[in-house]
């Protein structure tokens, strides 16, 4: 939808203005009515975003839903106290640095029962690569279906510093920040040890699997959980890395452009790839909620085709880009309503139609059992 879309929404009205402009609005604490009765009230849902993520996140769709539902979208901006900018039920946010981070324990120290999605503490820990992965390697699963376990990575904090026993190639390089940024995701295939000189240290390196060119990610927002299934790097054989790849490397962006791998192909992969139960994929995001201690977090599975039924967990994101899933709408106002109201939201379970990058979805309730 275009920016100038009106939204059908309940909003303060300088929000509302604002919201449609995508300018930051602080809301007028003297708006702020009284708490009217449970079954009548509508509940303050402050967000503290990027410009970017308000453009992608923030739609029409979810703030007119959220409205519907008794749910009022308001905008925080950062570089003012929070407690001068009305009465919030909640406050979700993907901001980082010391002054919002005081900023936002200030305002939980005056309103100790106001929920905050997520906690700074608990978010630092996807922001780096090196401890990221490590809550997912302690995972102690049930399922007699399949495991999962993390792919071996090693620190380099210099390139000469890499032990070439340690790992064989072709080898992934990632930087160590995991935030939001575009050297975050300059991620480097890396096939021969001298091609790690013309990468800039300290970074990760992690041992590259076939899958199949399919990866399967797993959304979760509190108590409920999405997974779909798309296309991802193509599986690299023994003779890709001869001619193709003579300088020893390649930046991810590129490689599609490198592989004889055609869309039809690719299509029919995804297309064929077998998603994982969900009774396996419930208990992942169950125990990964309780390891992390977030809400609003992404997981990315790949299914180890050196084995049958081995999945490895390459990425943890933080409040990922919800909006790319279909009726992402739906599950996020649920989520809010389970988190703000004494009344939750019964889950469902069920199969989306959809394109290629959106195959399944699943509500479920990951407070059973």
């Amino acid at each position: 939808m275009e920016d100038s879309t009106i939204y059908q929404s309940p909003i303060v009205s300088g929000d509302l203005r604002a919201l449609q402009h995508r300018e930051t609005s602080v809301a007028d604490p003297t708006l702020s009515p009284s708490l009217p009765s449970h079954s009548q009230r509508r509940y303050r849902i402050g967000f503290a975003l990027p410009p970017k993520k308000q453009r992608s996140f923030l739609r029409p769709s979810l703030v007119s839903l959220s409205g519907n539902r008794g749910l009022d979208v308001l905008l925080i901006d950062p570089a003012l106290p929070i407690t001068a900018q009305g009465h919030f039920d909640c406050i979700l946010h993907k901001l980082y640095g010391e002054p919002w981070t005081s900023n936002l324990l200030s305002f939980s120290s005056h309103y100790p029962s106001v929920p905050i999605i997520d906690l700074p503490d608990a978010v630092s820990r996807l922001q780096n690569r090196i401890s990221m992965l490590s809550f997912a390697s302690d995972l102690r699963l049930s399922s007699s279906f399949a495991t999962v376990s993390v792919p071996r990575q090693i620190f380099v904090h210099e390139p000469t510093s890499y032990p070439a026993a340690d790992l064989p190639f072709p080898l992934i390089a990632k930087p160590i920040a995991a935030a939001d940024s575009a050297e975050a995701h300059d991620l480097t295939l890396v096939f021969r040890p001298h091609a790690l000189l013309r990468l800039k240290p300290p970074f990760i390196l992690q041992e590259f699997v076939n899958h199949g060119g399919v990866v399967f990610k797993l959304y979760v927002a509190g108590d409920h959980v999405r997974l779909v299934k798309r296309k991802s790097l193509p599986d690299v054989v023994s003779d890709d890395n001869s001619e193709k790849f003579a300088d020893g490397w390649l930046q991810f962006s590129r490689l599609s452009n490198v592989t004889s791998v055609n869309s039809s192909d690719e299509a029919a992969r995804l297309q064929s790839a077998e998603m994982p139960p969900m009774s396996f994929v419930m208990e992942i995001a169950r125990e990964m909620k309780k390891s992390i201690g977030l809400n609003l977090f992404n997981i990315d599975l790949i299914k180890d085709e050196r084995f049958s039924n081995h999945y490895l967990m390459i990425d943890i994101n933080y409040f990922p880009g919800y909006e790319k899933l279909e009726s992402y709408e739906t599950m996020f106002t649920d989520f809010l309503l389970n988190i703000v109201s004494e009344d939750p939201v019964e889950n469902h379970a069920g199969v989306c139609p959809g394109d290629e990058e959106k195959v399944q979805l699943s509500y479920l309730d990951m407070r059973s059992g």
